[in-house]
């Protein structure tokens, strides 16, 4: 297949002309103005100074050891292009939060923060410099697809008209040592597509199968990339100002008990404050709770909320909220 402007793109394969008459993964190759160009790793792992990345995972399976989630954010501080073109260095800020429930129903919880280092270089990912349809080699498993490409704007837990390329657990085949390659069998396993976003990293999937396996997702929940920002900031570590606003603790405010049971009382320093909201956040950033408190004590039941680890946030009149964390046992 040529392209006018790009040259030899790759030879198609004989059994996709039924499934793409169009070859509209090439879209774009040939009519850029109607088309997009696929994303690369410089592309997809595209990212200055200030921007933010804030992601939400879960999954669950009896056979599987039970429950996981975590919600993490990733801050960028810093960028070195390397002087080749073909690598960059990102320092970023990140901090984590993680949580398993196993099939006794024992819950563990994780935390972390600290400022890391990553290099992105085609070398390291080759799979994301391929055209759509083209075969290749994925490096952690040895085992050979091909990638998609497309435009987000599909789904309600990705942003719009951002170009990605994707790897379906579907398409993968592996060699068994004959030299001939063999579709690979997933047994108990939540089939999805692995999406990476040119400017937003990945790999973003979204699995729910309440018949057989149950959900595995890990989503971009917010983001924000110089002065465009979207979705719901995540409240990862309240030590951590990251697109949410998390002060210091004010040590004035009463909650207790805590760990707690069926309800928390809250006190307020003053009537001065008042009326204020109370929420209760869980771990992936969603608000699960909202009171409003007229009165300088009142009491929050708790009944109907599933044991765990929480973050509070109480927002008097003044809109100076203060923050802290809640056990509910």
């Amino acid at each position: 297949m040529l392209g006018m402007n790009h040259g030899l793109l790759r030879l198609p394969k004989f059994d996709e002309l039924n499934y793409y008459p169009k070859f509209y993964a090439f879209i774009g190759k040939t009519n850029p103005n109607t088309g997009y160009l696929a994303p690369k790793t410089l592309d997809i792992f595209d990212f200055q100074p200030g921007d933010e990345l804030h992601i939400a995972g879960y999954s669950e399976s009896f056979n599987y050891g039970g429950t996981y989630s975590t919600a993490s954010v990733s801050r960028y501080l810093s960028r070195y292009d390397y002087p080749s073109g073909d690598s960059v260095l990102y320092t970023f800020e990140y901090c984590s939060l993680n949580y398993h429930k196993n099939n006794n129903g024992e819950e563990s919880y994780s935390y972390s923060k600290d400022t890391l280092d990553q290099i992105v270089s085609p070398s390291h990912t080759p799979q994301f410099d391929t055209e759509p349809l083209e075969p290749v080699i994925i490096p952690e498993t040895g085992w050979w697809t091909y990638p998609f490409g497309g435009m987000s704007g599909y789904s309600q837990y990705y942003p719009e008209e951002i170009p990605y390329k994707a790897f379906d657990y579907l398409m993968m085949w592996s060699d068994d040592g004959s030299g001939c390659l063999w579709p690979v069998t997933f047994d108990g396993f939540c089939n999805y597509q692995t999406l990476y976003f040119k400017g937003l990293g990945g790999p973003y999937y979204h699995c729910d199968d309440p018949t057989y396996w149950g959900k595995e997702y890990r989503d971009l929940k917010y983001f924000k990339k110089g002065n465009i920002t979207w979705g719901a900031p995540l409240a990862c570590d309240s030590l951590m100002e990251v697109g949410l606003t998390v002060p210091t603790i004010d040590l004035s405010i009463k909650l207790f008990p805590n760990p707690a049971s069926d309800y928390v009382t809250i006190t307020a320093p003053s009537r001065n404050h008042l009326p204020a909201v109370f929420q209760l956040i869980d771990n992936t950033g969603r608000v699960i709770l909202e009171q409003l408190q007229q009165s300088q004590t009142t009491i929050v039941h708790l009944d109907k909320i599933a044991r765990g680890y929480y973050y509070f946030r109480w927002i008097p009149k003044s809109g100076n909220s203060s923050t802290g964390k809640l056990i509910r046992q």
